[in-house]
């Protein structure tokens, strides 16, 4: 996928000369090409992601379409005032594109840990949330996002899927069922779609037929998909890299909660509300 990010900035920049990526260090190498053939529209603001988030609401107001790239516990945890008040408050449009997410970094330590960062940007009115799950997700959801003026947030994952969902059927709070089932219903998101479908034979040697929603959008979440699916299975299983605070545990809660339906047994799988330190 950041090979595939890399690729779809160069055909956006091409395409449309408002597009301006920021990087902190990180992608630098991998955005040469978009640097050589897009003069001008490149920076690299070193390690000082608080600055370059406020730069490019900057831009944004200036009329350009921002690119923001870096390690997710940086680019989204460090800078998070930046991007509530420089964006969230002034209602201004941008994209950040986070790489690192979860655990993907984990050798690195617990500084290099992200499982906050839906939360966090679920959190400013007026933001959207995706977690794609392979190359062809991304570029589909990143090309329907930057025109308009939301605040745009994508954790790139070191963990791709081969589910090969038509570029054309790729829509913005879209879910997708991949499996129907009559006994459970088990949402998930990027690349925890592998895990996922990694113990789905178990589950059927175990007599357990789950329906398996897929979603790459956290927010807008489709809630209507849930609740169609919780109206055949009656029980909910929710699959993420992330806390279970926040994330799309939460955004499925909220959805039965609306709908008035709070009876729904469920099952929370991600991140325990502590610090993993291994």
């Amino acid at each position: 996928m950041r090979a595939q990010f890399a690729k779809t900035m160069l055909a956006l920049g091409l395409e449309d000369p408002r597009v301006v990526v920021l990087v902190g260090d990180i992608g630098a190498f991998g955005l040469r090409e978009f640097a050589k053939q897009c003069p001008g529209r490149f920076i690299n603001a070193g390690i000082r992601e608080q600055s370059m988030a406020s730069c490019a609401a900057g831009l944004s107001m200036s009329g350009f379409k921002p690119f923001v790239h870096s390690i997710a516990p940086f680019l989204i945890e460090r800078a998070f005032e930046q991007i509530k008040v420089d964006f969230g408050y002034q209602k201004v449009g941008g994209t950040f594109v986070s790489v690192g997410g979860g655990f993907d970094y984990a050798a690195l330590g617990c500084t290099h840990h992200c499982y906050s960062d839906f939360a966090l940007i679920r959190s400013i009115p007026g933001s959207r949330v995706f977690a794609p799950g392979n190359a062809s997700e991304l570029d589909a959801l990143i090309r329907k996002s930057h025109q308009d003026e939301h605040l745009n947030y994508f954790r790139v994952s070191a963990k791709n899927h081969a589910l090969n969902l038509p570029s054309s059927e790729i829509e913005i709070g879209r879910s997708y069922i991949l499996k129907e089932g009559t006994d459970c219903t088990i949402v998930s998101t990027g690349g925890s779609i592998n895990t996922l479908l990694e113990a789905l034979p178990h589950l059927t040697d175990l007599g357990i037929s789950p329906e398996i929603l897929y979603t790459p959008t956290i927010k807008p979440f489709d809630e209507e998909g849930l609740l169609r699916s919780l109206a055949k299975t009656k029980y909910l299983v929710c699959l993420e890299e992330h806390s279970v605070n926040g994330g799309l545990g939460d955004a499925c809660r909220i959805a039965i909660c609306k709908a008035g339906l709070g009876t729904y047994p469920s099952k929370m799988l991600g991140i325990d509300d502590d610090f993993l330190r291994g």
